[in-house]
Order: C-alpha cells, then structure tokens, then sequence
C-alpha cells in the first residue's frame, strides 16, 4: 500500500495507462517534494485534489497531458517551494 511510504520524496508514474481520477497523495506522502503523473494513454479526469495545493514541500508537480478539469486555484501560492509546475495539454 502507497499508505505505508512517509518518507517518500518523488514518486514518478508518467508515461502509463492510468485512468480515473487524481488520488489525493498529500495525507500519505508528507515530504513528497517531486510528483510527475503526466501523459497518461487515456488521461487522468477530474479536477486535482486541493490538497495537493496544500504540499508544502512539493517542489516539481507534472500532470501534463491528461484530461484534468477546472482552474488553478489561488492556494498555488502556498507552494512556496514549488520549482516546477506543468499542467500543459489539459482541459
């Protein structure tokens, strides 16, 4: 289980056949500092977790090139850490 994994700083599944919608890592990975779940075959739907606005220590978040939905909100600006950010080729 991905529950089980609190130390865990990047986690990379890009390039897969994922479907559905984005998980909310935030509870499960407190230090995770690099997320990249872009281009998936099918795209990922939905809007993104707001939690995932709330990672203080993410550092590089990729989902581009899914079927994400809805706006970037304004707690983006909590990521004071935030190096990258790629949500290209969404909806």
């Amino acid at each position: 289980s991905l529950n089980n994994l609190p130390k865990l700083r990047q986690f990379n599944m890009s390039s897969n056949a994922l479907t559905g919608s984005l998980p909310d890592f935030t509870e499960s990975f407190a230090t995770l500092q690099k997320l990249d779940m872009s281009n998936q075959t099918n795209g990922l739907k939905g809007s993104i977790p707001e939690n995932i606005w709330r990672s203080l220590s993410l550092k590089m978040l990729n989902l581009a090139d899914n079927r994400l939905t809805g706006s970037i909100p304004s707690l983006v600006g909590n990521l004071a850490v935030l190096e990258k950010l790629d949500l290209t080729n969404n909806n």
